[in-house]
């Protein structure tokens, strides 16, 4: 798949950190009612999870268990999922750039490994960043 016509990596790399956090506040009171939509029993799609707002209580509270985040310019609450007993699959995709086939794989394996050891829902982001397993 041929990346779409934008900036150097690097340049991508430092608007993505950039606008991520310039844009967070108004991602979250645009979705706060639907941050998460179900694809299926098992896997939930949502907006990043932050470690400044109830995202990491609330996917647990719906049986998360397992989250497949591929947000470059933002790692993350993973200290909160490490206290959540969450499991993280990190594959690191600057924003607006397609993830590479090795990320896409490693991302439906891990989700196919969630679901057979039924360790609860996996979360994804809807700008398909993050995954999470319920």
């Amino acid at each position: 798949m041929q990346q779409p016509k934008s900036q150097p990596k690097p340049a991508a790399q430092v608007a993505a950190q950039v606008f991520f956090y310039l844009t967070l506040p108004l991602t979250y009171l645009s979705q706060r009612q639907n941050y998460w939509t179900p694809v299926d029993s098992h896997v939930l799609l949502g907006a990043a999870s932050t470690a400044f707002v109830p995202h990491v209580d609330a996917p647990v509270a719906c049986g998360v268990g397992a989250v497949v985040n591929r947000c470059d310019e933002y790692a993350c609450p993973t200290n909160q999922y490490k206290r959540h007993h969450i499991q993280q699959l990190q594959l690191p995709t600057v924003d607006h750039l397609y993830p590479s086939l090795e990320a896409l794989t490693a991302a439906v394996a891990f989700i196919q490994m969630q679901k057979q050891r039924e360790s609860g829902r996996t979360f994804t982001a809807k700008e398909a960043r993050d995954a999470v397993w319920r």
